[in-house]
């Protein structure tokens, strides 16, 4: 039997055609109950794509709506809708670039709250849809995170059909010396004619570039190896300082991120947090209302271990 030029779609989605195929034949001979079964669908579909039409409007201009719509949490589970926690650190974050010429804007939770999917990943992601001539960079201890997420966002460009109903214009550079496409850094087709990729990533190992770098993701930055001697914390500390916040343009909107948590007084994530205009968002991983009704995360020295407390993204945790 004829498979109506569906062949090709999975077996669910092949029924539905059948199924909708069947209908419109038996309407035009006159089932009133097909009829009416088939305009109960066509309405369904107009409705669903007026809704996916305003959620696409919607995610171009707010990085939530963004992530809900074309992100997933850890273990594979759609988000559907943000975490209160996850929502509050894109709002810091916007808040943060709005600042200052050279911003710094800090979010320090502990692991496993999905920072690096949230804002490494999607937040970014969302910012190069919104400008592609932006040169960003990913700064992690080593490689081996920065490459995962970059690889990430390289599918979405590529394949993520939400990515490209809400940012169509976000693919592959074309353009002579804006072709890279590769595990460490990629072009995306932009309008300047600068050489410098649209997103490279480093390990503190790196060699660095002379390139200019007008947002840097810092993710990760701080293990045991290096921040176990007052040596090695200031070592980290003097190349984050020299070679990458160095590499911001004096002259225009830069920014930078961080995420990840401190682990010493004196490590680089307290330096960075230490710098003129950082804004620094510090929350711990449970959540509680105290005697006189103020939400605190654990993170706060008003804690109390008497009271009762729920964790910071349940969506994750329970």
């Amino acid at each position: 039997m004829a498979d109506g030029g569906a062949g090709w779609l999975p077996a669910h989605l092949r029924a539905k055609v059948e199924e909708r195929a069947k209908l419109e034949a038996d309407a035009a001979l006159g089932d009133t109950d097909a009829a009416a079964r088939l305009k109960s669908i066509a309405d369904l579909a107009a409705r669903r794509l007026a809704a996916d039409a305003r959620l696409v409007v919607q995610a171009r201009q707010d990085p939530n709506v963004y992530v809900a719509a074309c992100g997933r949490i850890e273990g594979g589970r759609w988000v559907g809708k943000q975490a209160g926690a996850h929502a509050m650190w894109q709002r810091h974050l916007t808040v943060s670039g709005e600042t200052a010429a050279q911003s710094i804007g800090a979010v320090l939770v502990a692991i496993g709250h999905a920072k690096s999917t949230q804002i490494t990943r999607w937040r970014l992601e969302w910012e190069v849809g919104k400008n592609p001539n932006l040169r960003t960079a990913i700064l992690s201890a080593t490689t081996g995170l920065p490459e995962k997420v970059l690889a990430g966002i390289k599918g979405d460009i590529e394949s993520n059909p939400w990515t490209q109903a809400v940012f169509p214009h976000l693919r592959p550079g074309s353009r002579p010396g804006q072709r890279k496409w590769d595990e460490t850094s990629i072009h995306v087709e932009r309008e300047d004619n600068l050489p410098d990729p649209t997103l490279q990533v480093y390990g503190l190992t790196s060699k660095v570039l002379g390139a200019r770098i007008d947002l840097l993701m810092i993710d990760d930055l701080l293990n045991i190896e290096n921040t176990l001697t007052q040596y090695m914390r200031q070592r980290v500390w003097d190349k984050v300082r020299a070679e990458y916040l160095s590499r911001r343009p004096p002259h225009t909107r830069s920014r930078v991120w961080l995420t990840g948590h401190v682990w010493t007084e004196d490590d680089a994530v307290a330096e960075i947090c230490k710098l003129p205009g950082a804004r620094v968002l510090r929350q711990g991983a449970r959540v509680q209302r105290t005697r006189d009704g103020k939400i605190i995360t654990s993170a706060d020295p008003a804690w109390d271990d008497a009271l009762g407390w729920s964790p910071l993204i349940p969506e994750l945790w329970t």
